[in-house]
């Protein structure tokens, strides 16, 4: 479903009948409610141009499928967004300054077990520090597993470009020495 909403079939209608329904944007805009929009940088084309019409300076948003325009109310509906530096690859790609511009930037370090653990306890005071403990400890063993896994793959992806590499300076070595071979036979 599209942020601003989209024609879906009818539940219990017909084959082949469709309605328009909200979607989470355009409901949080009617609503005058608070969205966070995650991993913005992987959006669409057009989601970030339908978010940058009601992100400036007119706050509306016009939807084709309805011919219809919808307002931000400015006093209450907030648009928070986060995004994953480009740089992590996955298609995230930099977003252009003027979009950029019409929001707060705040950047955020990765949590350490301090934090976790802080988070965890507020949140499930229920449990015991020694169990959060162990499940932070266990969270932290399987984040230096996948690192050292994805570490172990960019090696193996490099040394099999030097292997080909090789492989392609041996053959066109050998290619040469046929050459040089051949062409003193020829010539001689």
């Amino acid at each position: 479903m599209d942020l601003f909403g989209t024609d879906l079939p009818i539940e219990g209608g017909k084959g082949g009948e469709f309605e328009w329904r909200d979607g989470p944007l355009l409901m949080a805009m009617k609503q005058g409610c608070w969205v966070l929009l995650d991993e913005l940088n992987l959006a669409s084309q057009s989601v970030l141009e339908g978010l940058n019409a009601c992100l400036d300076h007119r706050g509306k948003v016009y939807i084709p499928e309805l011919d219809m325009s919808f307002e931000a109310p400015l006093n209450r509906f907030r648009v928070f967004a986060a995004q994953n530096p480009y740089r992590q690859g996955g298609g995230r790609k930099g977003l252009p300054k003027s979009f950029l511009n019409r929001f707060s930037e705040v950047y955020i370090e990765q949590l350490n077990r301090d934090d976790l653990l802080f988070i965890c306890a507020s949140s499930f005071p229920q449990v015991e520090r020694s169990i959060l403990n162990k499940m932070i400890e266990f969270n932290a063993k399987l984040y230096q597993v996948y690192y050292f896994i994805i570490l172990l793959f960019y090696y193996f992806i490099i040394l099999l470009f030097y292997y080909f590499i090789i492989l392609l300076f041996i053959n066109l070595l050998i290619l040469f020495i046929y050459l040089l071979f051949f062409s003193i036979i020829f010539f001689f």
